[in-house]
């Protein structure tokens, strides 16, 4: 049972890494490959995900504080019951992506390719999002938009 605090990670390979149950704490993850990496009931605080390729990593049930993923690829990741506070997504690829039971409430989104995205109107409540990203969000709820 190995906690994370004060770490700077670099170029390293940490797919399929398993952090579950773990605090991360003022954390750096650069230029890192996470591919299919579980963070499941993980406390992360303070911490940075800096272009790092994420795809497939499960976030389910973890409590997060000051989170920043930026330029960071999460396509086909979990968001499933995230207890959050402060969590920010800056240019990064969320395709797929599943967000449920995770109030996105002033977080902005307008920055990140959503196509795919799974999430509930309720958990969407409250979040920023571009022109672009609400015509994918109407259709992707079902709503038809007429040409006149």
């Amino acid at each position: 049972k190995i906690d994370f605090i004060d770490c700077i990670f670099n170029n390293c390979d940490l797919s399929n890494i398993d952090i579950s149950e773990k605090l991360i704490l003022r954390c750096e993850f650069n230029d890192c490959k996470l591919i299919g990496s579980k963070f499941v009931e993980t406390s992360i605080q303070n911490t940075l995900f800096n272009n790092c390729n994420m795809s497939y990593c499960n976030f389910n049930n973890s409590r997060i504080k000051e989170l920043e993923f930026r330029n960071t690829n999460l396509k086909d990741s979990s968001f499933i019951e995230i207890n959050h506070n402060k969590i920010e997504f800056n240019e990064c690829n969320l395709e797929n992506c599943e967000f449920f039971n995770t109030k996105l409430k002033d977080v902005d989104l307008s920055t990140s390719t959503i196509e795919g995205i799974l999430v509930s109107s309720n958990d969407l409540k409250g979040s920023f999002i571009n022109p672009y990203q609400a015509t994918l969000l109407i259709r992707a709820f079902g709503i038809n938009i007429k040409d006149e």
